[in-house]
């Protein structure tokens, strides 16, 4: 980040009222309403996937299929999944996304 010299300025103080500040809550959920709605949607299903339809049971099995190869396939597997991960982060935060 680069700071310019003489881009500061003062801006005239704002104050809101009590409704106001109730009312800014309504209008933060409707500028976020599309992940509003798609996080109680999605928290679930991941849930049950890792929770209660067998994640365990489907690592065990693939332990026991890949014999040998699971020890590495995993960690391979997740730190993929973790790279990938903070590349997103990055080109967000860059403004390639979103």
């Amino acid at each position: 980040m680069v700071v310019v010299p003489g881009t500061w300025h003062e801006v005239e103080a704002s104050p809101v009222g009590p409704f106001e500040f109730f009312q800014s809550f309504f209008n933060g959920m409707v500028n976020a309403g599309e992940i509003v709605f798609i996080i109680p949607i999605f928290i679930p299903i991941f849930a049950a996937i890792f929770i209660g339809l067998g994640y365990d049971a489907v690592v065990g099995l693939a332990g026991v299929k890949l014999e040998k190869w699971w020890k590495f396939i995993f960690p391979v597997f997740f730190a993929l999944v973790g790279v990938r991960a903070v590349l997103m982060v990055i080109a967000v935060a860059m403004g390639f996304g979103a």
